[in-house]
């Protein structure tokens, strides 16, 4: 509904933890380095929408 109503995306993050910790547990979010835990949007209303 955000871009039916006029907003855009003009901005992204895909934020990643540091390389893994030694010891970590195998399904730890410090194991994924590639994998982004969290996915931030930002939103602007267009001039004029």
């Amino acid at each position: 509904e955000a871009f039916a109503a006029g907003f855009v995306i003009d901005g992204i993050e895909e934020p990643t933890f540091a390389q893994p910790t030694p010891g970590a547990r195998d399904m730890s979010w410090s194991q994924f380095g590639q994998l982004p835990p969290l996915l931030v949007v930002r939103l602007r209303l267009l001039a004029g929408a």
